[in-house]
């Protein structure tokens, strides 16, 4: 069975910048996205990022319209023929997950 076959949502390819914050203090960076559903999205990381880890997310859907939410790393892999990471990320908070199901709407029902 192939991976996307389990998601409970559906994916929508998006390459714009992400800020994020791991929950320790200090450590933050910035990156894009690669695909985004109501459930979590998919980015590329330049460090890894362990299991679990939890995310504060600024995500750009648009320069106008900046998302927050918050997410855990839920799998991580090295690129191939690269030293960059893909991560998927699982929204975590319950009105994170809320309000950026709204936020997704509007984006979806708005792109070309």
């Amino acid at each position: 069975m192939n991976y996307d076959d389990k998601r409970k949502f559906m994916r929508y390819r998006l390459h714009n910048p992400v800020r994020y914050e791991l929950k320790d203090p200090g450590q933050f960076g910035g990156s894009l996205s690669c695909d985004i559903g109501e459930g979590g999205m998919k980015m590329f990381f330049n460090d890894f990022i362990p299991l679990n880890s939890e995310l504060f997310m600024q995500v750009f859907l648009s320069p106008k319209k900046i998302v927050e939410c918050k997410g855990r790393v839920v799998w991580i892999r090295k690129v191939a023929h690269s030293e960059r990471f893909e991560a998927g990320l699982e929204f975590s908070v319950l009105d994170s997950v809320i309000d950026f199901r709204k936020h997704m709407n509007e984006f979806v029902e708005t792109s070309p």
